[in-house]
């Protein structure tokens, strides 16, 4: 009898041990699927808890766990995976971070983010991936930091304290770095102010400037960067150079805020130069 059983035993570890094991899966800056440890920027490993169950841990390759992340579809092409689960995002000494549940690829529910002692800083909830409802911040001492109201993903205003209890000007919790006045108010100011160069146009030369801006959580910019994918033409990159330093630069935009708090940000300006009454010439 015995015997019979160590058999069964055997028989159902070995059978069973497959659908939990543990495969590790290196990854590039976008998380696609490599072959080898080789040019890997992260790793990650894989454990098949159901068929419609994967959970997935995140690390750099100094073995910290960054993510923790439940899929019913994990595949080498990031675009085609579906997270359905809860997540779990971690700080470099363990602590979690921040939590929050999706469903078929889409946030829903509870979002919290904690302090790094494990006290809440942010609670809001998603409904179709947006965010709905009341949104609440807090400082480390557990004190009321913020009140927003969203509605379909839209914040529709609410209260803002310091850290002595005081209400103060409201701004949003999440926004991207704005040029005073809006996009209108941009593209008004750069066709004031780029000029096409007369060298340009005798060489009859169109094209494009990015120019990658870097602001601080002011909203100022710090630095600049005309990236590779740029017209090579000089007497273009150099009136986009003109102008960011000249007046661009004399700017202060409206400071990116993501999670209730100012950031520091990137973003890509295209500057783009055509020929003055080109089609009238034709």
């Amino acid at each position: 009898m015995d015997g019979k059983w160590w058999l069964w035993y055997l028989l159902i570890f070995f059978f069973a041990a497959p659908a939990f094991s543990q495969d590790t899966i290196y990854l590039d800056k976008k998380g696609r699927w490599l072959d080898s440890k080789e040019n890997a920027f992260r790793y990650c490993t894989r454990v098949d808890l159901a068929e419609d169950n994967i959970e997935v841990k995140v690390y750099n390759l100094g073995d910290t766990l960054l993510y923790l992340h439940h899929f019913s579809y994990f595949v080498d092409d990031p675009k085609k995976c579906i997270v359905n689960g809860v997540s779990s995002i971690f700080y470099a000494d363990g602590q979690l971070s921040d939590t929050y549940m999706n469903v078929k690829g889409k946030k829903e529910g509870e979002y919290r983010r904690f302090y790094r002692n494990g006290e809440l800083k942010y609670l809001c909830h998603f409904e179709n991936n947006r965010r709905e409802g009341q949104l609440e911040m807090y400082y480390p001492n557990g004190s009321l930091w913020r009140t927003e109201e969203f509605r379909k993903g839209r914040s529709q205003g609410g209260h803002v304290y310091n850290a002595a209890g005081n209400e103060i000007e409201f701004y949003p919790s999440e926004r991207i770095v704005g040029f005073p006045g809006g996009v209108d108010a941009l593209a008004l100011f750069m066709k004031e102010h780029v000029h096409y160069p007369l060298e340009a146009s005798e060489q009859k030369v169109e094209g494009r400037v990015l120019v990658q801006l870097t602001f601080d959580q002011r909203g100022r910019i710090v630095e600049y960067h005309v990236l590779p994918q740029s017209t090579e033409n000089y007497y273009l990159r150099k009136e986009a150079i003109r102008f960011v330093e000249e007046d661009l630069m004399k700017t202060e935009w409206e400071p990116a805020v993501q999670f209730g708090e100012f950031k520091k940000i990137r973003f890509v300006l295209p500057i783009a130069f055509k020929i003055p009454n080109l089609k009238a010439s034709k």
